[in-house]
């Protein structure tokens, strides 16, 4: 709705300079910036490790996971992203998130079973900021695992 009127004040036949066309590109400018600030709190997740198990935080959800339910911890290369999944009940839920500039993951693999299954240790290409942080979690899950 906002952005109709925003493009109705801008097209319509009003002089470069008046405050109507004015409003239609400040209104435009808002919404785009709505728009990115949206998805960005959306590409933010952290996190949360302690005794009784892991939490993935992000800017609009939280999922609490148990050590022991965890079944596996893995990284997944993707189109522009790379994501840390923690499977537990056979469901992969993105726990941290990377984007990167690399359009093809490189592994010599098929893209589509990487991205689906993950691999359980991290490939040489994996970016720097997603490798120490899916060790740690890996390292943490499998502490707590031999407790059991």
């Amino acid at each position: 709705m906002c952005g109709q009127v925003a493009w109705l004040l801008i097209t319509d036949d009003l002089p470069d300079h008046s405050i109507g066309r004015r409003l239609g590109v400040l209104l435009l400018v808002l919404l785009l910036l709505g728009v990115t600030v949206f998805i960005a709190a959306a590409l933010r997740g952290r996190v949360v490790m302690d005794d009784s198990g892991v939490e993935l935080v992000s800017s609009f959800k939280r999922h609490r996971i148990p050590w022991t339910k965890i079944e596996r911890v893995t990284v997944h290369p993707g189109f522009r992203v790379w994501r840390v999944r923690v499977w537990s009940d056979g469901v992969g839920r993105s726990a941290l998130v990377c984007p990167t500039n690399a359009v093809d993951p490189g592994l010599g693999a098929n893209p589509l079973l990487s991205r689906l299954s993950g691999y359980d240790m991290a490939p040489p290409n994996t970016p720097g900021s997603l490798r120490k942080p899916f060790e740690e979690l890996r390292a943490e899950w499998f502490r707590h695992r031999k407790r059991v």
